[in-house]
């Protein structure tokens, strides 16, 4: 099932999807295909936008505005990623969101993709 119908639905399993972000990014990582890794942290970031972890969400939505490895977010991601951003903006106090997005700027890739693990294991134990 793609990523985005495990939680868009109205059936979709948010502890099922983290999981499958979880497999995804470290196998791509493990492969070294940065670009579907950033491509998956996009939506990731959406997803626990979402889920109400903002602070996770807001710091990599920092590393990945700031990435300057894979494609750029373009259509449907970039879209996806403005609007996580004003979600995000609108939970969270502006020192907040400017602390985390420059956490999230300073981190290099393995350090995201530890976020990322970090940040879904909390989400999970949540959902």
């Amino acid at each position: 099932m793609p990523l985005s119908l495990a939680y868009g639905s109205p059936h979709g399993d948010p502890a099922t999807a983290l999981r499958h972000y979880e497999r995804v990014i470290l196998e791509w990582q493990q492969a070294g295909a940065w670009t579907p890794v950033w491509v998956t942290m996009r939506t990731l970031v959406d997803l626990l936008t979402r889920l109400g972890a903002c602070h996770d969400a807001a710091t990599l939505y920092g590393a990945v505005a700031s990435a300057s490895s894979g494609a750029p977010p373009y259509g449907t991601d970039a879209e996806r990623l403005r609007q996580s951003e004003a979600l995000l903006r609108d939970q969270l106090t502006s020192a907040e969101f400017r602390s985390c997005i420059h956490t999230g700027e300073q981190l290099d890739s393995t350090q995201v993709i530890d976020l990322a693990v970090q940040a879904i294991g909390r989400a999970a134990a949540k959902a």
